[in-house]
């Protein structure tokens, strides 16, 4: 049971992180506002930077569909060892995505209509939460429409290295909810294709996540049915968000 507890915290907040990220567009008042535009001023300062970020939009322009095979080390502050395992990300435009991670333990997340679905195959369980109102955000990023360049509004970007294969980028949040997920972002980018090779992130608790990229493919052939996903029959499913605020509104009423 807690293997079970322990994937689950490590697949869901692995994609709550994802989701954070797209999410940090609230309104700011104005004394942020103006940190903020001056921020930008000095980051805009940075002329290698803007050419990254340009670069990264005219390529990922061109791009239909991509697919990542990785590997991925989470150190958690309470347990002993690293959680290590592998995985397969599938991208298509506009708005389609399929995560599996298959080794050790199979976990797979689909995005379906207004639904994420993390299906847990070897425990029969899974979690179904409702991102409709993330729905346009997820579309724009999956289908690479979102400007790079509007990063600049979420976070402090650096560039730390110029090696000759690889551009290593440093990001700080700058808003509030993004901050309470990530604490520091580090993003290697190909020189050749500015795809990420490697991402390290730190999260506030001190759990950090390594994810490097051992294949990529850009355009390849896509099964729709992977999207098409259907839970199997006797597949216990559960509606954690759903749930949490049912159990908030049953205190609030005791």
């Amino acid at each position: 049971m807690m293997g079970w507890i322990n994937r689950r915290k490590v697949t869901i907040l692995g994609f709550c992180v994802f989701l954070g990220m797209l999410s940090g567009v609230d309104c700011v008042n104005g004394q942020e506002k103006n940190n903020l535009d001056e921020r930008l001023r000095k980051l805009q300062k940075e002329p290698l930077l803007d050419e990254i970020l340009r670069t990264m939009d005219e390529r990922y322009q061109k791009i239909e569909s991509i697919e990542l095979t990785f590997k991925q080390t989470k150190v958690m502050m309470l347990m002993a060892q690293p959680v290590q395992s592998e995985g397969i990300l599938i991208i298509q435009r506009p708005d389609k995505f399929f995560w599996k991670f298959y080794n050790p333990d199979q976990t797979v997340m689909v995005v379906k209509g207004t639904q994420l679905i993390i299906h847990y195959p070897d425990l029969k369980q899974a979690d179904v939460l409702e991102i409709e109102k993330y729905k346009d955000r997820v579309a724009k990023y999956l289908g690479f429409t979102e400007s790079m360049t509007k990063l600049k509004r979420y976070y402090d970007i650096r560039v730390i290295e110029e090696g000759q294969t690889a551009y290593m980028l440093e990001l700080i949040p700058k808003r509030r909810r993004i901050k309470q997920k990530i604490e520091r972002l580090e993003i290697w980018l190909n020189r050749e294709s500015y795809l990420p090779e490697r991402l390290d992130y730190l999260e506030p608790n001190g759990d950090t996540t390594k994810i490097k990229v051992t294949k990529t493919r850009v355009n390849g052939p896509v099964e729709d049915t992977l999207f098409d996903y259907v839970l199997p029959d006797g597949t216990t499913i559960n509606y954690p968000i759903q749930d949490s605020k049912d159990k908030s509104l049953k205190e609030d009423d005791e």
